[in-house]
């Protein structure tokens, strides 16, 4: 999962080897923890990129519609190896709305004139 560092309300919830432990809303004060650590946990925002393992397709449940964070912290749980990426140092923009298409345009000129 790539994950990075980001004000947010909801985060999930890492241990030093980067294993996924849980996850917290700042909002409603809910904090769920899934895995046992004997370190604390690292509050890391999900940036919805994933790198995934066919096999992840036999635990979807049957539902056309579900929480693919309920399903991480499901298999976390189940003491699945579910594993954060650090992506802090890399340049990422939502290009889902056309001005910020633009934004991710201007900034890809000045990444590229600035080498």
């Amino acid at each position: 999962l790539a994950v990075r560092h980001r004000d947010t309300s909801r985060y999930f919830l890492f241990d030093g080897d980067d294993l996924l432990c849980g996850w917290e809303n700042l909002q409603s004060g809910e904090v769920r923890r899934v895995r046992q650590t004997s370190g604390s946990l690292q509050r890391l925002s999900f940036m919805g990129i994933h790198v995934i393992s066919p096999r992840l397709f036999a635990f979807f449940p049957e539902e056309n519609i579900f929480s693919i964070v309920e399903l991480y912290l499901k298999l976390a749980a189940d003491g699945q190896p579910i594993t954060g990426f650090r992506a802090d140092d890399c340049l990422w923009i939502d290009v889902g709305k056309p001005e910020r298409l633009k934004q991710a345009r201007r900034e890809k000129q000045f990444h590229y004139s600035d080498r």
